[in-house]
C-alpha cells in the first residue's frame, strides 16, 4: 500500500487503484499519516525550486576544477 501511496498522491494510479486506495485510507490511520506526510515533504520540496544558486557558484566550480 506504500507504494501505491505515493502514485496515488501524484494521481499516478488507475481507477480502480485510486478506489482500492481511498478504501482503504477510510479505515488506516497510519497510511492517513504518510500521506499527509507525502503531501509535507511534496510542499517542502516545491518551495526548494525557487532558491537560486549564488552567481558565483561557475565560477567556484570552475576554479575547482582547474
Amino acid at each position: 500500500m506504500q507504494l501505491l501511496l505515493s502514485a496515488y498522491r501524484d494521481k499516478m494510479t488507475s481507477r480502480e487503484e485510486t478506489q482500492v486506495v481511498e478504501s482503504h485510507l477510510e479505515s488506516c490511520v497510519d497510511c492517513q499519516d504518510m500521506l499527509s506526510q507525502l503531501n509535507q515533504i511534496c510542499l517542502v520540496l516545491r518551495t526548494l525550486d525557487n532558491l537560486k544558486a549564488p552567481r558565483c557558484l561557475w565560477q567556484d566550480i570552475k576554479r575547482r576544477l582547474d
